[in-house]
């Protein structure tokens, strides 16, 4: 971990250098998840030395360069190679390395699969059982050794002559083997899932639950296809676990459901099951702030005030129920009440950077207690120096106080900071206004006027008023042709 932290430290430095951009590059931390089985570090082990095999670059995984199956599939040494921390794998390894190689083969070039109890059989050297955990799973081989000695001579190995095992395989001695495979196809979906091939993960998921592995497979499956962007998919495999009535209804899924909905645009569908999470669990503050949220992606604010109300009656101790109810207060027009729950929100929480900006926004927009406005954004800015629509609140209280230079110096860097907004660009037009620059004032509230129709189309978050931007427009235009 220390090394990957290390190389991420140095790859993201020269990158934001090399393209001139500054803040993290990835999306989050390095994650490894240890091995504590020796059949699944085995399983994990043959995926990565095939994946050059697969790709197409080498024939076999001891022809590629840089992989480790010389020392594994050969056991040829490697100061590369430290086998140390793994007495009971590597010996297992070294096991397979010195098997012969028609039946090595079936072990290091993918056919048949990687049970987990191969290793104590390796142990052992059972090599008759061992024959038959890779016993190419298939009918013939499920029968016993018997079929595993004649499906290796069909695929063209001499098992008599290169084993030596004519003398030491009894048909009647081995025992049947029946193969786990719903186990080994929820490990190698796992691995994929690690190594982040979502579609082959959801293969072998399918493959597991078609053995009638554990049925919670497609809430992983739901995740897989969320990480996709594909939340319709991600919903039929939720309502299929739901449907399959593997215990009682979960509050749980419920929630992870609605939100799957939301995230899907369908917020009627979404605020129906909130509602009936909320029946189940009528003293669960959480319902109540979710079905809050839900109402409030429809523009259902009293709906959406009455839910809060009662989350915070349940629990008056989280600072975001208070922040929600603020916000509300502001769309339903009650400002002062909204100052109130803002400064609520920073009782429980004098670190709330979005409190404090709203409370000077709301400051600057009324044009009243501008200093102590000011004083809000500089603690906001102090907790998230490069929020863009901080820095955007801080240079609107600039323009109110009558210090345009300033404003426009802490808009244009809101500008960096914060995707197009029309907002953004209406205080810029504003600002541009104030210094008597009519033409980039115009400019500025063209563009406003042109994402603010295109957010009409999806509405969320503060937007102009239409009316009141195409009259600044409409004035600039006679003041510009009064200049000619």
């Amino acid at each position: 971990s220390l090394v990957m932290q290390y190389l991420g430290r140095l790859y993201v430095r020269d990158f934001n250098h090399c393209y001139n951009r500054t803040g993290t590059l990835f999306e989050g931390r390095f994650k490894a998840c240890p091995v504590q089985q020796d059949g699944y570090f085995l399983v994990c082990q043959r995926y990565i030395e095939l994946n050059p095999v697969k790709a197409g670059l080498c024939q076999r995984p001891e022809e590629y360069p840089y992989s480790s199956a010389k020392t594994h599939y050969l056991g040829q040494p490697s100061t590369l190679l430290d086998a140390s921390p793994y007495p009971p794998t590597t010996a297992s390894l070294r096991t397979l390395a010195e098997l012969p190689a028609g039946i090595s083969d079936i072990v290091f070039t993918g056919v048949g699969e990687v049970k987990p109890d191969v290793i104590d059989l390796l142990h052992t050297n059972d090599i008759r059982a061992m024959l038959g955990t890779f016993g190419l799973v298939d009918d013939r081989a499920r029968e016993g050794g018997a079929a595993v000695y004649q499906a290796l001579i069909e695929r063209g190995i001499d098992v008599v002559a290169t084993a030596g095992l004519a003398d030491n395989v009894e048909m009647a001695e081995v025992p049947p083997f029946e193969p786990d495979e719903a186990n080994i196809h929820t490990q190698i979906g796992t691995i994929f899932y690690e190594q982040a091939v979502y579609l082959k993960a959801v293969d072998e998921f399918r493959l597991a639950l078609a053995n009638e592995e554990d049925k919670e497979l497609r809430l992983v499956i739901a995740k897989i296809y969320e990480l996709l962007g594909r939340m319709d998919k991600a919903i039929t495999e939720v309502e299929a676990y739901r449907n399959a009535g593997v215990g009682e209804e979960s509050v749980d899924i419920l929630l992870n459901l609605a939100r799957l909905y939301g995230l899907n645009k369908e917020m009627r569908k979404s605020i129906e099951l909130l509602s009936r999470a909320v029946a189940m669990e009528p003293e669960n503050d959480r319902l109540y702030h979710a079905l809050s949220l839900a109402h409030m992606s429809l523009n259902e604010y009293d709906d959406a005030y009455r839910n809060i109300n009662q989350a915070i009656d349940l629990n008056g101790k989280k600072d975001t129920y208070y922040f929600e109810q603020g916000a509300l207060l502001e769309r339903l027009g009650h400002y002062d009440q909204a100052i109130v729950s803002m400064k609520q929100t920073l009782e429980i929480n004098p670190h709330h950077s979005n409190a404090h900006n709203f409370i000077g926004y709301i400051y600057a927009t009324q044009g009243v207690e501008l200093d102590k406005a000011l004083g809000h954004l500089e603690q906001a800015l102090t907790i998230q120096p490069r929020n863009g629509y901080f820095l955007d609140s801080l240079g609107w209280i600039y323009h109110k106080k009558g210090e345009f230079e300033q404003a426009l110096e802490h808009i244009k860097k809101a500008m960096v900071y914060a995707q197009p907004d029309p907002v953004l660009y209406d205080h810029l037009g504003d600002v541009y206004f104030s210094m008597k620059n009519v033409t980039e004032a115009r400019k500025a509230w063209k563009s406003s006027l042109a994402l603010t129709l295109k957010k009409l189309e999806d509405p969320s978050g503060e937007i102009p008023d239409l009316d009141t931007l195409r009259e600044k427009i409409r004035e600039a235009d006679q003041l510009m042709l009064q200049s000619f």
